[in-house]
């Protein structure tokens, strides 16, 4: 086998043929040089190609992060506006229902006493003779009664067909049971007004007493919303 770099030292050789098979030789080096060259910038392009990936994974991780927490957030925070919102309906349903009872019960007072003639006094004066020892209809001219003493006539079945009558309302819905919270004193809405907006009841209460406030929601032209009671009293351990 012939070498190369002995060729170019060997003298016997024609001086012209040793500088062309030196510069064949630097011909072939600059090849390879070139080569590594090439397969470098090559490994160095996919490496960068895989570091902008990863970049770009690690951007998107990132985002996917953030989204995700963002929507926990979100989560966490209207978790929370219903609770509170549950919380203060149930405060506030109490105050709307005796103020939509009491303006029912009062349009029956006044109807009873601006009008002898009305299917509700006919009723109520039938009532009064039944039983004089309550004086129904004495205790009604002359003043407003206690809220107890006037769902005691009211819901008499001569008197409440009467009222139902009397306003047109929807017979399904007749007066349901009332806590005694919602009865007790006196008649004040004239005299305090509050001036309520919308009655509010908890959507655990029975069909009747449901019916019954909504029945008054829409007489009276108010909003009627249902709070949802189960958040509402787990609400009062977080709140």
């Amino acid at each position: 086998e012939v070498d190369i770099d002995d060729m170019i030292l060997d003298e016997s050789i024609p001086k012209f043929a040793r500088k062309f098979i030196l510069h064949q030789k630097a011909q072939q080096a600059e090849v390879v040089a070139e080569g590594k060259a090439a397969a470098a910038a090559a490994a160095a392009v996919a490496e960068g190609k895989i570091a902008v990936a990863e970049a770009k994974i690690a951007v998107a991780e990132a985002k996917a992060t953030g989204e995700l927490a963002f929507v926990k957030l979100n989560m966490t925070l209207s978790h929370q506006l219903i609770t509170e919102k549950n919380y203060y309906l149930k405060q506030l349903s109490y105050l709307t229902q005796r103020h939509a009872l009491e303006s029912f019960f009062t349009q029956i007072i006044l109807t009873y006493k601006s009008n002898e003639n009305s299917t509700i006094s006919l009723a109520i004066d039938a009532e009064d003779i039944k039983d004089k020892k309550a004086g129904f209809a004495i205790n009604l001219k002359n003043t407003f009664p206690r809220m107890s003493k006037a769902n005691d006539l009211f819901r008499k079945p001569l008197v409440e067909d009467a009222i139902w009558q009397e306003f047109g309302l929807d017979v399904r819905y007749k007066f349901p049971m009332f806590g005694a919270d919602l009865l007790y004193g006196g008649i004040s809405d004239i005299i305090h007004n509050p001036n309520m907006k919308t009655i509010i009841v908890s959507d655990a209460a029975h069909e009747d007493y449901i019916g019954f406030f909504n029945l008054l929601a829409k007489t009276y032209s108010r909003p009627f919303t249902l709070y949802d009671y189960q958040i509402a009293e787990s609400s009062a351990t977080v709140l």
